[in-house]
Parts: C-alpha cells; structure tokens; sequence
C-alpha cells in the first residue's frame, strides 16, 4: 500500500504540480508506517480528497478500509503535502 501511494502521489506531483522540487519520507511511527510527499508546487485544494482526482480519493478509500488515514492538502509553505498513515502488519 505505501508503495503503490508513492506511486500515485509522485505521479501526481509529475503531471499537476509544476513543481520543482518533491520530498518522500517514509518512517515507522510505533504500530504504524506513515507516507508524506510534499512538493513546492502550485499547491492543492484543501478539500482535494473530496473533490480530488480518482486517485486520491481511492487512497483515502484503501487506507481506511485497512484501518490508516489519509490526507491531501496545500502545504505550509505552499505546494501539497500528502500523508499516507497505515497499520504495521
């Protein structure tokens, strides 16, 4: 799952962001693994996973049905930063 969200979200960033840059962190935080990608993008919607492309909305529907979370916004300093947070197993 966290692979396949890289995936996704570094596609993402390639095809919508017109970023220059983009960052990929994955740690394990206890029983859970957590995804951020960030970029310096043209940013994103707050509400994007609702009204978001296919994609994003189908990684917050994995992520829940796996019991984790996932969000899709504009980041601090602009840009978007996604997390991707999932259940070791």
């Amino acid at each position: 799952m966290v692979f396949r969200a890289a995936q996704e979200l570094m596609r993402n960033v390639q095809r919508h962001s017109r970023a220059e840059h983009a960052w990929i962190e994955v740690r394990s935080d206890g029983p859970r693994t957590v995804l951020v990608v960030a970029d310096d993008g043209i940013g994103i919607a707050a509400d994007a996973v609702r009204t978001g492309h296919f994609g994003t909305r189908l990684l917050a529907d994995l992520a829940e049905e796996i019991g984790g979370t996932f969000e899709i916004g504009p980041g601090a300093d602009g840009g978007t930063t996604a997390r991707l947070e999932v259940p070791n197993r």
